[in-house]
């Protein structure tokens, strides 16, 4: 039986190599997210679900002197194929939200990605920060259910 434990052990062996690999890519698309959060001109802005995301939570950082744009969320549902969730800005004294970007979730609902922030809305001080579940080629205008937002 010495024979099965060998086989045992190298379908251990190369289930741990399978791990490794799935981690260290993690960490490498992790690097920049958090490079970005340390930045001193980063702006954090606490994100809550509503809807049918009501257990969503997460933070958007606004890194006005990278230009970039980081959402880190948890427990955001997972879209059916050909939706995705976009990312809105809403200028001070404004009833207009511009577009910032769109993103999806990883199948276990968390999301940690980083863009540049092209809109000067987006980039600035925005009044608000709301994400709707939208189809990935409707207008780039608001139309589909709010899902998260920032006390405001």
């Amino acid at each position: 039986s010495r024979g099965l434990g060998d086989v045992y052990k190298r379908q251990e062996l190369q289930a741990n190599r399978i791990v490794i690999a799935a981690l260290q890519q993690e960490a490498a698309t992790s690097r920049p997210v958090i490079s970005a959060l340390q930045q001193p001109q980063a702006r954090p802005y606490a994100l809550a679900g509503t809807g049918t995301a009501a257990r969503a939570s997460g933070t958007i950082v606004l890194d006005r002197q990278q230009k970039q744009v980081v959402i880190v969320a948890q427990n955001l549902p997972e879209l059916p194929s050909g939706q995705a969730y976009r990312l809105w800005a809403m200028p001070q004294n404004s009833k207009t939200p511009a577009y910032c970007g769109q993103f999806n979730t990883s199948p276990t609902g968390t999301v940690s990605t980083i863009w540049p922030a092209e809109s000067a809305v987006c980039n600035g001080n925005p009044a608000q920060l709301l994400i709707t579940a939208e189809s990935a080629t409707a207008p780039l205008v608001p139309q589909g259910e709010l899902v998260m937002k920032t006390a405001g």
